[in-house]
């Protein structure tokens, strides 16, 4: 008897857990958007964060970034999420001007937002530039834990393909130290 109440209450803890767990995107961290007419879901142990910081002469800055793990496979879709802020400044809740990869020394803190796509052989990759059409906003930071919204249209990082719309952009995810 004691062996089973144990069991049933080692069971109903585990439950009690996974579902919470799935409630909330697994380890909570998300990155859901559409891109032409597309739905795209990441979340559980497919979005990743990290922050670095660079202390070089000249380049002060701190980068937080959410992105998708790369998945298996010949055709996949990936977002990068990378917010650009002083050293000695945290994410914020407020709009957020987008800039491309290099744009970001001239207003921080700002985002850059990136997507690569792959089709069998075939690569092609976008992201955020100065006066992209669209909104990124960070809605609320809570803890270590920080989630928004976005949309924008995305232009090829090379010109050859034509940009992207993505829209009902939502993002939670943890940052890591």
């Amino acid at each position: 008897m004691k062996l089973t109440s144990i069991l049933l209450f080692l069971t109903l803890c585990c439950s009690g857990h996974l579902w919470a767990q799935s409630k909330a995107g697994g380890n909570g961290n998300f990155i859901y958007f559409t891109m032409d007419g597309t739905e795209y879901k990441y979340d559980t142990k497919q979005v990743l964060s990290y922050t670095r910081e660079d202390t070089a002469k000249g380049k002060e800055h701190k980068v937080i970034s959410a992105f998708v793990r790369t998945p298996d496979g010949d055709s996949y879709v990936k977002m990068s999420i990378m917010f650009y802020m002083k050293l000695n400044e945290g994410i914020k809740p407020g709009k957020l001007d987008m800039y491309s990869i290099l744009g970001y020394k001239k207003k921080l803190p700002c985002v850059y937002i990136s997507l690569d796509k792959k089709n069998g052989d075939q690569y092609t990759f976008y992201g955020s530039k100065e006066g992209n059409k669209g909104s990124f906003e960070v809605t609320s930071v809570n803890g270590d834990w920080v989630e928004g919204s976005f949309s924008l249209t995305m232009p090829s990082k090379y010109g050859k393909e034509a940009a992207l719309e993505i829209t009902k952009g939502t993002f939670k995810f943890q940052i890591k130290k």
